[in-house]
């Protein structure tokens, strides 16, 4: 369970990667965003983790010598760590993503993005949204139009042009930041189903990302309940 819970924190792309002020922007429920959520309960995990490895050598401490007080003390605590698990799973499995994760996202996309290569957090954010799960903006890469710090000015062979899209929404090779520039030098200026993912919005997307990591803590919570 600790290692489970360290891998959540340490390693994934929510708590430590180009996601994470996108994922703070974003509200879970009633009264918290994804970020906290998430983070919370990978350390609940990493806690409940070491809370074991004591309780191992308890377990094996009470075995070796019996004793009432030792067992009694080894039966407790497993309970708490119980009730622990079960609580972190209950939390998950009843917190809804909400109605306003679209507006929440889109609120986002128009207050900060502000084009392919800018180094603002948020328009990293986004690129790695675009490029990694294929889709441009939050319904559609209409939703671009509104983004007030996206300068759209482009220049192809000594021509200047505006374009309808980032250049992260056009059809890629690789992964964000190092991917292969596309394979169409004008997809970002006229997009199309052929060359572009301008048409694919991102909500639907994102939701699904959020609704899988909670499966992930889920199964996890479940399968160390089940193994105590």
């Amino acid at each position: 369970m600790l290692g489970f819970g360290a891998l959540l924190k340490f390693g994934t792309e929510m708590l430590r990667g180009y996601m994470v002020p996108l994922m703070k922007a974003l509200p879970i429920g009633h009264s918290t965003d994804a970020w906290t959520l998430f983070n919370s309960a990978a350390i609940v995990f990493m806690t409940l983790g070491s809370i074991c490895l004591i309780l191992g050598g308890v377990g094996c401490s009470a075995v070796l010598c019996p004793s009432r007080v030792a067992v009694l003390i080894y039966i407790v605590a497993v309970m708490v760590v119980i009730t622990g698990e079960i609580s972190i799973a209950l939390l998950l499995y009843t917190t809804d993503v909400g109605d306003d994760l679209k507006s929440s996202l889109r609120d986002d996309l128009v207050a900060h993005y502000a084009g392919d290569d800018n180094q603002d957090e948020h328009s990293k954010a986004w690129n790695y949204i675009f490029v990694q799960f294929d889709c441009c903006g939050v319904t559609n890469y209409l939703d671009l139009k509104a983004a007030i710090n996206w300068n759209r000015k482009k220049a192809v062979n000594g021509t200047e042009y505006t374009m309808k899209t980032p250049t992260a929404c056009c059809k890629v090779t690789g992964d964000y930041p190092g991917y292969d520039p596309p394979f169409d030098a004008y997809c970002d200026i006229t997009p199309t189903d052929d060359n572009s993912y301008y048409m694919k919005g991102c909500y639907e997307k994102v939701k699904k990302y959020l609704f899988d990591y909670s499966l992930i803590l889920m199964a996890g919570g479940g399968g160390m309940i089940a193994i105590e």
